[in-house]
């Protein structure tokens, strides 16, 4: 119920299921079937609850990668412990927070880029690097150039 939103008291009527119970064969016979149609269920519902969770976390970063943002932040924002939305992140985007959010970065930065007037410095500074040479260096990993090798390879 908790991965995936649902209430399964709600969709399963445990007095109609039980009501035919007669003796323990019986019994183990309509738990087991309980508990299939619960597992059934639960996997049904999950890659819905899982796509919703995935546009949530996007959109809140796309909406705040420019902050000083961490995990922790995000996981108390969407009312998760840390180590079960670390476990969450990596499932809705097979890769880790970090990761993700630096792609975002770099992402704005290379538009933000296409702009002759842009300078380097306030665009590290847009998309969430305080510091311009950790910017410089961030992006140069994601991208194997400098942001004015970028730049420029661009004809801006």
């Amino acid at each position: 119920q908790e991965q995936t939103g649902e209430d399964y008291s709600k969709k399963i009527d445990l007095n109609t299921r039980f009501s035919a119970v007669i003796d323990f064969t019986s019994l183990i016979e309509s738990t087991q079937l309980l508990v299939k149609d619960l597992v059934a269920a639960s996997v049904s519902n999950r890659g819905g609850r899982i796509a919703q969770i995935r546009q949530e976390i996007s959109d809140y970063l796309k909406l705040n990668y420019h902050r000083d943002i961490f995990l922790q932040d995000l996981a108390r924002e969407m009312n998760y412990s840390e180590a079960y939305f670390s476990k969450l992140f990596k499932q809705c985007f097979n890769q880790n927070f970090i990761n993700y959010l630096t792609e975002t970065r770099i992402e704005a930065a290379k538009a933000l880029l296409s702009s002759p007037t842009a300078n380097i410095k306030e665009v590290g500074i847009q998309v969430g690097y305080k510091d311009s040479n950790y910017f410089a260096k961030v992006f140069r990993r994601a991208t194997g150039k400098s942001p004015s090798e970028y730049r420029a390879e661009m004809g801006v």
